[in-house]
């Protein structure tokens, strides 16, 4: 029962530290990680391929498999694992920090961790998929500071009977190590196709309504301008300094981070080339090469955006 306990007041002591802002990867793997004596499977080897770290937050928020369930839970552990194993103590008080501002996980990688989301999954997967990596991890608990454990000691008597609750309500998941049932690989492709169209959704509410929507009817203003089809309502050159900062608040905002690396690279290609557009524009000169070299960029990412029913 300790364990549970322990596990219990990890999701009490995060969200009361996040604001309940924290995505449930860290909430499921930072209390694996404080629960004392929990052994560990490393999904990343075990035979069946990894959910993308991308995905885990969506099988965790929506997914009923157990044996896809289980597997991410196992990996937001060893997400947390690698976080602590590279960055010590401070990497995870980071991420903390970094979600109690209600950051999403990318942001709060950058933040706190100094790296892109897609770039942390593959130095997981490099590691834990290794032979450095155990197969199984005795889940050793952090040894947090003494600020941290008087905040846990002072938050236990407050919660008492909410946490024993709360504990007996959550349905554990079944530690039976390398040999426990592994949901098949057409199973994992089901859902992930589900979980990627739902996150694809997702980021391109954001990618449109971060600028892109703006720069894009901007941009169609200016062109229209250039060919004569409409009087300027200010000088060219401010319209295309103001488009251009735009563009670089998009590349800055982390924008073009979604889970389709051939979508992300044909935006930053096609957005790297609407940049040197508008700022040969800016000083006076023809945008017309660049923007023909965006075009086509564009239209590879149409291409890759097809498949989710989005446009760039």
């Amino acid at each position: 029962m300790t364990g549970v306990l322990s596990h219990e007041l990890a999701h009490a002591m995060i969200d009361r530290a996040t604001d309940e802002c924290a995505p449930k990867w860290f909430h499921e793997g930072l209390a694996q990680l404080l629960e004392p004596g929990a052994r560990q499977v490393n999904p990343y080897r075990s035979g069946v391929k990894p959910v993308a770290m991308p995905l885990v937050e969506s099988v965790l928020r929506g997914f009923s498999e157990s044996g896809l369930v289980t597997q991410v839970y196992e990996q937001a552990y060893w997400a947390l694992r690698y976080v602590e194993r590279e960055h010590g103590k401070s990497g995870i008080h980071q991420l903390l920090e970094s979600f109690a501002g209600c950051m999403r996980t990318p942001e709060a990688f950058r933040r706190a961790l100094k790296i892109g989301s897609a770039e942390f999954d593959r130095q997981l997967r490099t590691w834990a998929g290794g032979p450095d990596a155990p197969l199984e991890d005795e889940g050793i608990p952090l040894a947090f500071d003494e600020e941290q454990l008087d905040l846990m000691a002072e938050m236990a008597p407050g919660f008492g009977e909410a946490v024993e609750q709360k504990a007996q309500e959550r349905q554990p998941l079944p530690k039976v190590g390398l040999a426990r049932e592994l949901p098949t690989q057409e199973e994992i492709e089901d859902v992930v196709v589900e979980a990627v169209q739902e996150l694809m959704e997702e980021w391109y509410e954001s990618y449109y309504s971060d600028r892109a929507a703006q720069i894009k009817k901007d941009l169609a203003d200016l062109v229209l301008v250039l060919r004569g089809d409409r009087p300027p309502e200010r000088r060219v050159e401010a319209v295309c300094r103001d488009i251009s900062t735009m563009i670089v608040s998009l590349h800055l905002s982390g924008t073009f981070e979604s889970i389709d690396e051939d979508v992300n690279r044909s935006l930053r290609s096609a957005y790297g080339a609407l940049s040197r557009a508008t700022n040969a524009c800016a000083r006076g000169g023809d945008l017309q090469r660049h923007l023909k070299e965006a075009e086509k960029f564009l239209q590879d990412a149409a291409y890759h955006l097809d498949k989710y029913g989005l446009k760039p």
